[in-house]
């Protein structure tokens, strides 16, 4: 479970933080976290995983739209988005929805 009590399970559902902005630089997802003044730069794995969440998905719908996109086992790729998420929710760069 990160910092801010969001424990991530297949029923949640996250989205940016209002204190975030994602633009595409050179091809690459940067994410600027406008509280922290701090960027990040998302390789494609975390980049397909942003725009999943950015378009509501959860758990499983992150993970399919991963394995859509590139080999790997499910197994795998649940991991390593449980771990990104978990990352972001703990940087303040993805929130709770609870629309």
């Amino acid at each position: 479970m990160s910092d801010n009590d969001i424990e991530i399970t297949k029923e949640t559902r996250l989205r940016p933080s209002t204190d975030t902005i994602a633009e595409e630089i050179d091809g690459e997802l940067v994410i600027l976290d406008l509280e922290a003044d701090l960027y990040f730069s998302l390789n494609p794995v975390g980049e397909s995983v942003w725009k999943a969440v950015k378009n509501g998905a959860e758990l499983d719908g992150i993970v399919d739209h991963v394995l859509a996109e590139f080999e790997v086992e499910r197994e795998r790729a649940e991991k390593d988005v449980i771990a990104f998420l978990e990352d972001a929710v703990d940087r303040g760069l993805l929130v709770e929805d609870e629309s």
